[in-house]
């Protein structure tokens, strides 16, 4: 099944001990070649409303800081979906993913567009299996599936109660998490549920590595991943609409919106503010690095249209139940359960 063989490939590339890096040949090869595969693409050819395939890959290798463990896994994945009969379950040599490609300037157009659906692959791929589990989304339809199933006891994502919030509190809470406490959620297993959460952590790691450690175990509750933030824009946040960006300033940030309708932005921004600190300084401040990687991640779902590609899976999410024709794509929900994310999930 594909989705064990792009896993197996993560586990690998993505080895949390030593970081990964190509020589200066194989990197220079690799980021050239990439530029061409987005550009046969194109950077601004949709699919699914306004999501850009090749936007999104172009826009994750520019904001991450593991630039060479993101051209290896981009192009271990191509090559085992272009060349599926001679792969196996180990991730191919990077060597021999790149010569591949080597008479790339003389591909038909077969051959072209086969290596276009495998990039779209690709950046389905981190949607579903990165941004998606990362992006909160808790509504009032969700709230009253978990009302059905768990009665008085029924909790949001971080297990806080919501039988006492006011009907306009569903989905608003005062203290946000920079990164979701759903990343804490990794079994020790080496289980479907595990693997999948897993991935997440290790694409995230791409983006600095190192940073999962400041979210490891009870850290996903430090201060170093939270802020206080009105009710009206914790949910924004928390869905990667609005950004810090830091100024000149130690623990100044200008804070804006990503939302660039005139129409549905928040007049407030941008809005430059200064972190408030404890009297003490005994209380850490949220931390920059984790402010960055949110920053990073929210640029990019903004830019490629990865947002509104969310926004169509949770729609099917909440429609699964209800829809009689069969057109929910029950891939994508499946592969969702299956990963943990959707642990109650009913599908009849």
């Amino acid at each position: 099944m594909a989705l064990h063989r792009h896993q197996s490939s993560l586990e690998r590339v993505l080895d949390f001990s030593a970081p990964f890096s190509l020589n200066s040949q194989q990197r220079q090869r690799a980021t050239t070649l990439l530029r061409s595969l987005v550009q046969l693409y194109g950077v601004e050819q949709t699919i699914r409303r306004r999501f850009k395939p090749a936007s999104l890959i172009q826009l994750t290798f520019e904001h991450i800081k593991a630039q060479d463990a993101f051209l290896s896994f981009y192009f271990s994945f191509l090559y085992e979906n272009l060349c599926p009969g001679v792969t196996d379950s180990t991730e191919p040599d990077i060597t021999v993913a790149l010569s591949f490609f080597d008479d790339f300037s003389t591909w038909d157009q077969n051959q072209k567009e086969d290596v276009n659906r495998a990039s779209e692959k690709f950046a389905e791929y981190i949607v579903e299996n990165f941004l998606l589990p990362l992006s909160r989304k808790f509504d009032k339809s969700e709230a009253s599936r978990r009302l059905e199933q768990d009665g008085d006891d029924f909790k949001d994502d971080d297990g806080n109660p919501l039988k006492n919030k006011r009907n306009d509190e569903f989905g608003y809470l005062q203290v946000a998490h920079i990164l979701p406490h759903c990343l804490t959620a990794v079994a020790s297993q080496n289980t479907e549920l595990s693997d999948s959460k897993k991935n997440v952590l290790r694409i995230l790691d791409m983006f600095d590595p190192g940073i999962i450690h400041l979210i490891d175990g009870p850290k996903i509750d430090s201060p170093l991943n939270a802020l206080t933030l009105t009710y009206d824009h914790h949910r924004e946040f928390g869905e990667f609409k609005i950004y810090f960006e830091p100024t000149s300033t130690q623990y100044q940030y200008r804070i804006d919106s990503t939302e660039q309708n005139p129409s549905l932005r928040d007049p407030l921004f941008p809005v430059t503010r200064t972190l408030l600190l404890s009297p003490s300084r005994t209380i850490d401040p949220p931390s920059a690095q984790l402010l960055g990687v949110h920053r990073a991640i929210a640029k990019i779902m903004n830019l490629s249209g990865a947002g509104e590609y969310i926004e169509e899976v949770l729609r099917d999410l909440e429609e699964i139940n209800v829809r009689a024709d069969g057109s929910t794509n029950l891939g994508r929900v499946i592969n969702l359960r299956l990963g943990g994310w959707l642990n109650s999930l009913t599908v009849s």
